[in-house]
């Protein structure tokens, strides 16, 4: 806001001098439409280009977010140009949007500076799943990648298609890993579902991994879950997550299966439900 407070008095100050409301300017010289404005390259017919400036100015002033700004930057909020979920740099809860609260100093959760402070919302009202019922791994929006793929019958979007279908990681392949990016801004998730479905097979089911959010530069872990045994052939856990945050983008990252051998045989999921607003 100190900026923009700048751009203005900058703006009227040049208004006050180069304007021409009376017969001189500040050296003396008249400026009837006339004289010396051609060498300091204005229009010599028309003594208003000043005005026109200042209402560009305060064009400037007035855009939200602020010309050249971009989220993370230290005038990116203000009290006229409230920040939404995962935005800032904000200084107060005025400079975010209703039901955001300033939080301080968790800039690099989103790859910005460590002491910018971000408006984040303080919890889901209704957490609600935020991933679309897929049908391809781009299709109707957003983005599913994984790290490997037992065969094409068994894709990693299958595991966001809400149907019988299941994801199968590529064999001997350790992490195993599924994500999910939206195309349409960060979200906060607060809880998530896996589903299990593989019969028999249940040394394919997940035992330790992290559901990771990506900030920009870098995954951050936000949460864990170790020794997670004993499921059944059709099953389904619900987790709490530790550290919600907004990101673009979520994934599973798998580093054992229940299988009783070193690292990952194969890993089957059916759903991945991320719940969260």
């Amino acid at each position: 806001m100190e900026n923009q407070q700048f751009i203005l008095v900058l703006a009227l100050s040049t208004v006050a001098v180069t304007g021409c409301d009376s017969s001189a300017d500040s050296d003396g010289r008249t400026l009837d439409d006339v004289g010396w404005a051609e060498s300091e390259g204005y229009d010599p017919l028309v003594d208003n280009e000043p005005a026109e400036q200042l209402a560009v100015a305060l064009e400037e002033v007035a855009a939200c977010p602020p010309l050249g700004q971009s989220p993370g930057g230290w005038s990116f909020c203000s009290s006229t140009c409230k920040c939404g979920p995962g935005q800032g740099d904000c200084d107060s809860e005025s400079h975010c949007q209703a039901g955001l609260s300033c939080v301080e100093d968790v800039g690099s959760d989103y790859g910005w500076a460590w002491n910018v402070d971000v408006c984040e919302s303080v919890g889901c009202a209704a957490a609600s799943s935020q991933v679309p019922t897929m049908a391809s791994s781009n299709s109707p929006s957003g983005s599913v990648t994984r790290s490997g793929v037992y065969s094409s019958n068994y894709e990693a979007w299958k595991a966001f298609d809400n149907s019988p279908g299941y994801w199968v990681s590529k064999t001997w392949q350790s992490p195993a890993w599924i994500a999910y990016e939206w195309d349409s801004g960060a979200r906060r998730i607060e809880q998530y579902e896996l589903h299990f479905n593989n019969g028999t097979l249940t040394s394919r089911a997940p035992r330790n991994w992290t559901l990771q959010g990506w900030n920009g530069n870098s995954w951050a872990v936000v949460d864990t879950q170790t020794n997670q045994t004993g499921w059944a052939g059709t099953e389904v856990r619900s987790f709490n997550v530790e550290n919600p945050g907004f990101y673009s983008k979520y994934r599973l990252h798998v580093t054992h299966d229940n299988d009783n051998r070193a690292n990952i045989v194969v890993v089957s999921l059916n759903e991945l439900v991320l719940k969260g607003c």
